[in-house]
């Protein structure tokens, strides 16, 4: 095989697949086999559950609509065992940019009676800067303060925050980092109500509309304008985190603590919009860490042993993860990270944690290598050019090695721990260096090391 199906060009699926004895050991898998809607840059199309149906536009900062915003299967309903179903367990929207927002245009009119903003939220870290948005109302595209409506959003400590025109409603209570929390915010007669976990905020006593904004000398005609998802009006900043089941209604749903939804909330009567994150057309079946496809990855027609694949343009396109901790258990433990990758040019840039574990292609040999920014460890036989090649990248107690198709190269001793944070697929950890491509079968399995010898590599497509 020298040259790949041209996109779109669909191959005849095969349906072998195998069981894993490591199933509950894989961390993260997307393979093309899982794909739909060849030529389209994955996740990309989001839409409003409501019965509204309200149109939802992808932005990148104010007035760009290359927005990189995303969906994927991780979410609050996830299951840990690998048997997630988008219409079972839901979703969420990622945003792994701060510039990267959802708009809402002309959306239904609130009216100024109650009303409820909720969803849930998953923080990869601290935040800093300013205020961060979650969502927020504008009563004119120009987002400035003169016309705001209201805005629902966080401070950086992670206390929620609602405020209009004149001051703000903050709570007491913060969102912590690295797990779905539901937030809510809730207008019920003349008070603003702010809720975590379905816990009731103690600084509801004060929260008196009159006081506030939202009567007086600062009335507001909700939902005359553009809904903000992830930035506010005026331009605040939104945050790099996931999203799931945003809904918005006008009533309000909660007036003393409640139970959090158990699983995919769905639109009603009120439901002025519901964003559920569910309409991936390529998702990680394990569905524990987010991700985001950069630029404009895509479905190709074209799968090693499926039906598809992942192509990457080679200046523009990879994957980012933000990566949740439990990704890698230890530090310090075992894992395997494998692909296969059909390289159309010699250049560096495939998998990597941050700055001290990439797996690359040196330049102009294809030798596939486990480096860190500095120094390389091991490295695998080189990669043949405008072919399919499978490469793994294994720890073995303090033993690194790279496979090239079921062979071992040279190995390395190493006794240190690699950290997770920020993940990437197709290109360095400074987001330079991109391969040019096609991917397929992305699999990191953590606390074990699949491949001790040299192997056969799989030859049907992965499944949990």
């Amino acid at each position: 095989m020298t040259s790949p199906c041209t996109p779109g060009a669909l191959l005849h699926k095969q349906t072998k697949t195998f069981s894993d004895s490591f199933r509950n050991q894989v961390t993260f898998l997307l393979t093309g086999d899982k794909a739909s809607g060849v030529n389209t840059t994955p996740n990309r199309k989001i839409i409003d559950s409501s019965t509204y149906g309200n149109s939802v536009t992808l932005y990148n900062g104010l007035n760009s609509t290359t927005g990189a915003a995303s969906q994927s299967s991780f979410g609050p309903y996830s299951p840990t065992d690998g048997t997630y179903l988008p219409n079972v367990h839901g979703g969420s929207l990622t945003f792994s940019a701060n510039p990267d927002n959802i708009r809402i245009a002309a959306p239904a009119a609130l009216g100024t009676g109650d009303f409820t903003i909720e969803c849930w939220i998953w923080l990869p870290a601290t935040i800093s800067g300013s205020t961060k948005s979650v969502f927020a109302l504008s009563n004119a595209a120009n987002q400035d303060l003169a016309n705001l409506g209201f805005n629902a959003c966080m401070t950086i400590n992670r206390q929620l925050q609602f405020y209009t025109h004149v001051t703000k409603v903050t709570s007491v209570g913060v969102v912590p980092i690295q797990q779905w929390t539901h937030i809510a915010w809730v207008k019920s007669g003349s008070y603003i109500n702010l809720y975590i976990n379905g816990a009731f905020d103690s600084q509801n006593a004060a929260n008196n509309l009159a006081s506030y904004g939202l009567s007086g000398s600062y009335p507001v005609n909700y939902g005359q304008g553009v809904y903000y998802v992830n930035k506010g009006p005026n331009n605040a900043d939104g945050m790099v985190c996931s999203i799931a089941d945003l809904r918005l209604s006008n009533i309000a749903r909660y007036t003393g603590n409640f139970a959090v939804p158990t699983q995919p909330v769905v639109a009603d009567s009120n439901t002025h919009v519901l964003l559920r994150g569910t309409n991936a057309n390529l998702y990680d079946p394990r569905a524990q860490t987010p991700y985001t496809f950069v630029g404009s990855a895509s479905i190709a027609g074209i799968g090693k042993n499926g039906t598809a694949s992942m192509y990457f343009n080679g200046t523009t396109d990879y994957i980012r993860l933000n990566m949740n901790p439990s990704i890698l258990r230890s530090q310090t433990e075992d894992f395997t990270w494998e692909a296969w990758v059909y390289p159309t040019r010699s250049n560096v840039g495939q998998f990597c944690w941050n700055s001290d574990f990439q797996v690359i292609l040196q330049q102009n040999t294809l030798v596939p290598t486990l480096t860190n920014q500095y120094s390389y460890y091991a490295s695998g036989p080189a990669l043949t050019l405008n072919t399919w090649n499978h490469v793994a990248a294994v720890r073995n107690g303090s033993t690194l090695k790279v496979y090239t198709n079921g062979v071992s190269g040279t190995a390395y001793t190493f006794a240190g721990a690699f950290t997770a944070s920020v993940g990437y697929v197709g290109c360095s950890w400074q987001q330079t260096g991109q391969f040019q491509g096609y991917m397929d079968d992305i699999r990191l399995t953590t606390g074990a090391a699949r491949y001790t010898a040299n192997f056969t590599p799989p030859t049907a497509p992965l499944v949990l």
